[in-house]
């Protein structure tokens, strides 16, 4: 199960990935769970978004997200649990997670569908 320690971290960084993913280097899976890997791939295909400061989704969140559905079955594998996952890593950092109640979300949310 993916887990994150309480510790902080850098959000866009995939030491966030690999730390959540890989709590021990003889795990399987650890030769392609690397950050540098990751960050190398990325880098090289130019995937590069999210660099707001408060931006959700960067890539290495994105890359988390995406990978913890495996690791889940049924209902936690849903689109919908990743993003609850994301929400309570941002709330776990400290970062404010954004309610569908506030103006500016409703904003983002409007900005995001046309609206």
């Amino acid at each position: 199960m993916p887990f994150i320690s309480s510790s902080r971290v850098n959000a866009a960084s995939f030491s966030l990935f690999k730390r959540s993913m890989l709590q021990d280097a003889s795990l399987p899976l650890s030769d392609v769970i690397n950050d540098q890997r990751w960050q190398q791939v990325f880098n090289k295909h130019d995937i590069d978004f999210g660099s707001d400061p408060d931006v959700i989704y960067t890539p290495a969140i994105t890359l988390w997200a995406l990978i913890s559905q495996v690791f889940f079955s049924g209902e936690q594998r849903s689109c919908k649990a990743a993003v609850i996952r994301v929400a309570s890593l941002w709330a776990a950092l400290g970062r404010r997670v954004c309610s569908t109640e506030d103006k500016r979300c409703q904003g983002r949310i409007k900005g995001v569908r046309g609206g």
